[in-house]
């Protein structure tokens, strides 16, 4: 019983501590088009924007990131208050923490259900996926979601096998927190009834509905200011209006781009190719599963088929890991339990799964090649830059440099999506200063709202129209769009530059 209690402490120290190697590495590794936005808006929190109005550092200004309710932002903002923790660390910590909540509630589900031996290789598996390595210590909101859901429906199974309305409450206050973390996961729902399957069908739907009220009220919110937006980025317009029309698509079905997501997310990036095997053996061929894993999976299965446009972003996958980790510890139990050889196999192919997923992810604790220019190009744009200024670069420049700007892309799609958050459509996108020029003349019209004054680092930022800054910061090695726009701004008229080095280029534009 010691061994049995102490193991599950060991296995969640060692995934916390895993995740806590370099907590001061930059947050431009996998996905930055999620960290950086979410970062901007936890230190916007931190300087008072407040919690309705989570606002990014890219014009047009107010731009307000209304995806999600900013409640991992708010805790992460909070914690490096209360901390002193730089912001940075402060988000991977709260990711590490959520991921250790998210094995502590995984565990104690399989262990009801499983057995002890099975529960142990799972939450090892668990912490072990290179899905949930890479994304459990980035700054974004998706370890939390994932953490309080399996938390939530723990605490709701304890609930149900000892009767402690303590643990409902907690139970349903967890839950109802991840679900408004990340309103995809609303299939969590599935698996919550199954939960609570001795009550009267009409209570577990009333109760699903109340954990639901704090979602619905952000997204009421939402909806508010995208019916009648009060000036500023129609950025959140764009997305509620992409997010529509991505659900339940049919079209996305019909490109070979989407089934190569979902082979390379659930068969290598996710999981690696072992740990498939292992999991699908597990799930088939180790007895009747029970109908909590059937709910996780029928709920996986439908949000894919909801949003398989989106399951390219790998982080996406992270829901799918539990019960991935089932079939895992499944799997090798069951090996083990074979005549002969069968302790020597399972033991030989787990530490051949441990080795293949420290080898796959082993590339997340370092800063990627294109983003090692950084440290040099930002003090270098701060100089160059007085507050009076705005410049337009990559938002992990802007976030870096603390400066307030306006998004600079390369891709047609994109110029178009960055230009529509100003209620223009950009004649050339395919020109690759096109962007730029209509940001240029955008500024020195005034084309700002100036009856609501930008801050820049606590007071009033008064536009100077007559420069503007560009700045990129990346390899150009493998981007043709990248290098024809370094290419374009050197042969601009009145053009200074400032900086011209194979990772950055800074330049201003009179």
């Amino acid at each position: 019983m010691t061994r049995e209690r102490l193991m599950p402490v060991i296995l969640l120290a060692s995934i916390f501590l895993h995740r806590a190697i370099h907590l001061d590495q930059p947050i431009v590794e996998n996905y930055v088009g999620r960290q950086i936005p979410t970062a901007m808006v936890a230190r916007n929190l931190e300087r008072g924007s407040g919690f309705l109005h989570p606002q990014l550092d890219t014009g047009p200004f107010p731009n307000l990131f209304l995806v999600e309710p900013p409640i991992y932002a708010q805790l992460v903002a909070s914690f490096r208050s209360t901390s002193g923790i730089a912001l940075e660390p402060s988000g991977r910590l709260i990711s590490a923490i959520a991921v250790v909540l998210a094995g502590w509630g995984l565990y104690g589900l399989i262990r009801r259900r499983e057995g002890s031996a099975v529960a142990l290789v799972g939450l090892a598996s668990f912490g072990l996926f290179p899905v949930m390595i890479r994304f459990g210590r980035d700054f974004q909101p998706d370890a939390l979601m994932l953490g309080c859901v399996l938390a939530g429906l723990r605490s709701w199974d304890e609930y149900e096998n000892s009767g402690d309305r303590r643990w409902a409450a907690l139970g349903g206050f967890v839950l109802a927190v991840g679900l408004a973390l990340k309103i995809t996961v609303i299939w969590a729902l599935i698996p919550f009834l199954l939960i609570v399957g001795r009550w009267k069908l009409s209570t577990r739907i009333l109760a699903a509905i109340a954990m639901l009220i704090p979602a619905a009220a952000w997204y009421l919110y939402v909806w508010k200011e995208v019916v009648a937006p009060a000036g500023g980025s129609l950025a959140h317009s764009e997305s509620t209006g992409i997010w529509l029309n991505l659900l339940f698509s049919t079209r996305v079905w019909l490109r070979f781009i989407t089934y190569d997501s979902l082979i390379r997310g659930l068969c290598y990036r996710g999981f690696t190719p072992i740990g498939f095997v292992l999991a699908a053996y597990g799930l088939a061929a180790s007895g009747k599963l029970d109908r909590l894993w059937v709910g996780w999976i029928v709920g996986c299965g439908l949000s894919i088929v909801g949003l398989a446009a989106k399951w390219h972003h790998v982080y996406y996958w992270m829901v799918v890991a539990p019960v991935m980790a089932v079939g895992v510890g499944r799997g090798l139990v069951k090996l083990a339990s074979l005549a002969k050889f069968g302790r020597s196999a399972a033991l030989g192919l787990g530490s051949f799964f441990l080795v293949v997923c420290l080898v796959q992810s082993a590339s997340t604790f370092e800063t990627p090649v294109e983003w090692q220019g950084l440290n040099e190009a930002i003090p270098i744009i701060k100089r160059a830059n007085p507050l009076e200024s705005m410049i337009v670069a990559p938002e992990a420049v802007l976030y870096y440099a603390d400066l307030k700007g306006y998004r600079l892309e390369f891709g047609p799609e994109a110029k178009q999506r960055a230009a529509g958050e100003w209620r223009v459509r950009l004649s050339r996108p395919d020109e690759p200063l096109s962007l730029v020029e209509f940001y240029r003349e955008a500024q020195s019209i005034g084309f700002l709202d100036e009856s609501k004054p930008v801050e820049l680092q606590g007071r009033p930022l008064v536009i100077d129209t007559r420069r503007l800054l560009v700045a990129d910061v990346g390899s150009i090695a493998d981007e043709p769009r990248r290098a024809a726009w370094r290419e374009a701004i050197r042969r601009r008229p009145k053009t200074t530059i400032l900086a011209d080095e194979p990772g950055y280029l800074i330049a201003e534009l009179n």
